[in-house]
């Protein structure tokens, strides 16, 4: 399957999740979110990993494989688990690359578009659009008035990089 989907930075929080409840989207409320992430490639301009992750109520694992920035340009393969701590424990017996990660979350779905507004340690909030075509990513774009700066369907490595920060550097990575 293939994701198709945009990051976008310097937006305003308060006034996107206006507009997102003026026209009616659900909210599934703000969540924490903790994951284990097995990096496969070490190939430049490449991501390639497996991610195990929770929210608390729901695990999933997936494979990742994003090549450059364009919106559809990774490939996502994913299915639910029942144990997050052991499933990440499987795959560390065989990847000793990997990172513990935590992000909140909400998630509001405005007809067959997700939006998330994503807050992560050291960074300023993250807008994620996903949809079926790309053409669905950019009229809700242009529909909500987003603003801010868009960087296409790049990786949290290289969003962390645009704050001066190596993402790679922290073995874990949570709130204090």
């Amino acid at each position: 399957m293939i994701e198709i989907e945009t990051k976008i930075v310097d937006f305003d929080v308060n006034r996107l999740r206006a507009k997102l409840k003026q026209r009616g989207a659900a909210s599934s409320g703000e969540i924490l979110q903790r994951r284990w992430i097995f990096n496969l490639s070490k190939n430049e301009g490449e991501d390639e990993f497996i991610r195990v992750r929770t929210d608390g109520k729901k695990c999933t694992i997936a494979y990742k494989h994003r090549k450059g920035d364009k919106l559809g340009n990774t490939e996502e393969i994913e299915v639910s688990t029942d144990d997050f701590d052991s499933s990440a424990e499987i795959f560390s017996k065989f990847i000793k690359d990997k990172k513990y990660q935590e992000n909140k979350r909400e998630t509001f779905i405005l007809g067959e578009v997700e939006i998330t507004i994503n807050r992560w340690p050291m960074i300023a909030p993250v807008v994620e659009i996903e949809a079926s075509s790309e053409k669905k990513v950019r009229d809700t774009i242009k529909e909500l008035d987003i603003g801010g700066r868009e960087l296409g369907n790049i990786g949290w490595e290289k969003l962390y990089k645009q704050y001066g920060i190596d993402l790679n550097a922290y073995e874990v990575l949570k709130f204090k």
